[in-house]
């Protein structure tokens, strides 16, 4: 297609909807109506752009599984490197907030324990099955929203806190990243209902795009075959190996995510593993 050749036949789509996106926002169609970046910085405008971008390119579902990877490592890094910083400033050497030297009780340094000591709040903390046994984990968003508010350290002693807001920085951007992707193939979370019937009008466009794709004498796409597709093996496998895995990252993120919306995730899951037992009969009985 044109916009494959356009695009290089790198996530074809999610580009041009980027390109037309960013062309009506800041291009040659760009107007006051709907200019929301009109009263940005430049730099605001730039980095909310490159947020964007990668977002939109982030839901190319043939990257989902390395997108998956690479926010778990970064979460695991901010993690490790709080502990640092934890382990660090409150392990042997740890004293009063009285104690400490006056060349150590500057804003930088206030700023540094209050972080710490949320890191150190148990009820700040919550027990995870890690390999088998229990390990405390504090709460991702409460290190993300105690980074942020902490103001910019300037002594050398700060540097690993320094470390840990770069990351965090990095982390935060990646989730809201995640959180559209998220979105973009959230079907299966909701209602029952709504699911199943988002499911139909998502195969139907699969179908309509196989057989674009048979007409053109392309290799037809995964899901995409309306005579090898089976409606619940296909959204047994999409839940399964998808979207159940994605919600529960999620849900490490987010906790409400895994009290409310993977018991909707498991109901549908039911339902098509239901589905398929059905058919599984409706075909012998035929026979």
């Amino acid at each position: 297609t044109n916009f494959a050749v356009q695009y290089n036949d790198v996530s074809v789509l999610e580009n041009m909807h980027a390109a037309v996106g960013h062309s009506i926002l800041m291009g040659e169609e760009r107007n006051d109506t709907w200019d929301v970046f009109k009263n940005w910085k430049q730099g605001q405008i730039v980095e909310a752009r490159d947020i964007m971008i990668r977002a939109i390119l982030g839901t190319d579902m043939s990257h989902h599984f390395l997108k998956m990877d690479e926010l778990l490592e970064k979460i695991e890094s901010v993690r490790f490197t709080a502990n640092v910083v934890l382990q660090s400033e409150l392990g042997e050497d740890s004293v009063s907030e009285d104690d400490l030297p006056s060349s150590r009780r500057s804003r930088d340094e206030k700023d540094q324990r209050q972080m710490l000591d949320m890191l150190s709040n148990p009820s700040n903390q919550r027990k995870l099955n890690n390999g088998g046994g229990n390990k405390e984990q504090v709460q991702i968003l409460d290190i993300l929203a105690k980074v942020r508010d902490m103001s910019n350290a300037t002594s050398e002693s700060s540097k690993t806190c320094e470390e840990l807001k770069t990351e965090c920085r990095e982390l935060s951007s990646s989730i809201l990243i995640f959180l559209l992707h998220s979105a973009d193939i959230s079907n299966p979370t909701k209602p029952q209902t709504l699911s199943v019937r988002w499911a139909d009008n998502a195969l139907t466009e699969f179908f309509a795009q196989g057989d674009k794709e048979k007409e053109l004498s392309l290799p037809v796409s995964p899901l995409c075959d309306k005579e090898t597709t089976k409606t619940a093996d296909s959204q047994i496998g999409f839940l399964q190996f998808v979207v159940r895995p994605m919600y529960l990252l999620l849900g490490d993120i987010v906790p409400r995510v895994k009290e409310e919306v993977l018991p909707i995730v498991d109901e549908n899951l039911k339902y098509w593993q239901e589905q398929k037992r059905r058919d599984s009969l409706q075909k012998q009985q035929q026979h």
